[in-house]
């Protein structure tokens, strides 16, 4: 299982989507072009990103994280998020992370832990 993205038969986008790559997440921390929030939204914690010029944004929920090392125990719900990019490098991938009160970043993790993913038209 080696490879720089993910193949198309472990992809859980459903048809016509995909899963973003890492320069695409990267996007949405350049602070020239995207704005970012910790916001509540429909009683639920996440992290907005709006598109300056354009005002569109998308939200992404706080949904934690699966812990490979404790059982699939789940981690931090409501205080953090993470989603994984398409970008692979056995046995790590690129994910976006967002903290609550922290900014979001870009690192290398991990892929045995359970992070979200947020599919993407294609």
């Amino acid at each position: 299982m080696e490879g720089t993205i993910w193949e198309t038969a472990n992809d859980p986008s459903p048809a016509g989507w995909r899963v973003p790559t890492m320069p695409e997440i990267a996007t949405l921390l350049d602070t020239r072009k995207v704005s970012h929030e910790w916001v509540t939204q429909n009683g639920v914690d996440g992290r907005r990103f709006i598109d300056i010029a354009t005002g569109n944004n998308i939200f992404l929920p706080a949904a934690g994280w699966r812990d490979y090392a404790n059982n699939g125990t789940l981690g931090r719900v409501g205080e953090v998020g993470f989603y994984w990019s398409a970008d692979y490098s056995y046995p790590s991938a690129y994910r976006l992370g967002f903290p609550n009160g922290n900014l979001a970043n870009l690192a290398l993790m991990d892929t045995r832990y359970g992070f979200s993913v947020r599919c993407v038209a294609k």
